[in-house]
């Protein structure tokens, strides 16, 4: 069996292994059950395919002597989803004072997933993210205007990131001078 990432033009690789002297005249289900015949001449043979679903065997043959043989096997092909990641949330923090931000990044796909970022366009450390809705609480030292950049999931697929969020941190109040008046 074998996957591959939604709308990436990537293949998987089925091993028929077959007995007997070649060439074989082999025909198998495809993934939408429409019977497919092909001329094997190795053994194993790889068939590749594009497409999920459940590929089944249903004959085998010596080409050159008329014998039929016994089949068995099928395999299943997966189409994992793209992951998206969105973020939304903003917010102000005061100077100093190790408040957060509560931002949420929603994704789809298969968990856990890998989250790339930028802080006022710079690329950051991406970080491993496990559940969905995930709450990224962001501090001081992470203020400013944050942007997903990037997302994969446990399937190694490249997903799919929107939304944006701004991040402030208000100037904390001082007292420079007190001063008195006095009245007489």
């Amino acid at each position: 069996a074998g996957a591959f990432c939604e709308g990436s033009g990537e293949t998987v690789d089925l091993t028929i292994t077959l007995t007997g002297t070649g060439p074989w005249d082999v025909s198998y289900a495809n993934n939408n059950g429409t019977p497919v015949n092909i001329n094997v001449t190795t053994s194993p043979y790889t068939l590749t395919v594009g497409q999920a679903g459940t590929y089944t065997l249903t004959s085998v043959g010596i080409s050159n002597a008329n014998c039929l043989g016994t089949t068995s096997g099928s395999a299943v092909v997966t189409e994992n989803p793209v992951p998206v990641a969105t973020l939304t949330g903003s917010g102000s923090i005061c100077e100093g004072s190790n408040q957060t931000v509560p931002l949420t990044i929603n994704l789809t796909g298969t968990a856990p997933w890998t989250v790339g970022w930028t802080l006022n366009g710079i690329a950051q450390a991406p970080f491993p993210v496990t559940v969905s809705p995930f709450v990224w609480n962001i501090g001081e030292s992470q203020a400013g205007n944050i942007t997903l950049s990037s997302v994969v999931d446990a399937n190694g697929c490249d997903g799919t990131t929107t939304g944006s969020a701004v991040v402030t941190v208000n100037d904390a109040p001082t007292v420079s001078n007190i001063s008195a008046d006095c009245e007489s």
